[in-house]
């Protein structure tokens, strides 16, 4: 059997504690390794994250459909060459200017839950089923960023350091 357990910072206190006191089997049963998670940090994370939701072979929607996401919300755009990850530089660039006009001094680390709730955002909103938009601009993407909740998780975050 293997344990692979997931959690916070604070599971790393509790493993130096048991360090410290000697709990070396509870370390050795269930905390040998550590890995740090992170979210999306560059150009280039945001860009492939981006590219899934534009190729039906990596994510289908509908399912058994053969098409891509961007291709279902947005079958228009989708036809004549408009691409998420086309648009990974402006979206990059939005979640730092809005880290900066709230003040989020943190390092550069988009969680994926806000990444996705960005996405699910813009192609809901805007897209098809939405206000049928003919494609996404800039002060859309913005909106779908702040209604993703990023700001508000980043705030609570650094109160909570």
């Amino acid at each position: 059997m293997t344990v692979i357990s997931v959690g916070q910072e604070e599971l790393l206190a509790r493993r130096t504690f048991f360090l410290e006191n000697k709990k070396a089997q509870i370390i050795g049963r269930f905390m040998t390794h550590e890995h740090h998670f992170y979210g999306l940090r560059n150009l280039d994370d945001i860009c492939t994250v981006l590219n899934c939701y534009d190729d039906p072979k990596v994510s289908e929607h509908p399912i058994d459909s053969g098409w891509s996401f961007t291709q279902f919300f947005f079958p228009e755009a989708y036809s004549r060459g408009e691409r998420l990850d086309n648009q990974a530089a402006t979206i990059y660039d939005l979640f730092v200017q809005i880290r900066q006009e709230y003040g989020l001094s943190s390092e550069f680390d988009i969680p994926m839950e806000y990444f996705s709730y960005t996405i699910e955002n813009a192609l809901k909103m805007y897209g098809i089923n939405g206000d049928k938009k003919d494609w996404i601009s800039v002060q859309q993407w913005r909106e779908a960023i702040k209604f993703s909740g990023y700001v508000e998780s980043e705030i609570y975050m650094a109160i909570t350091e």
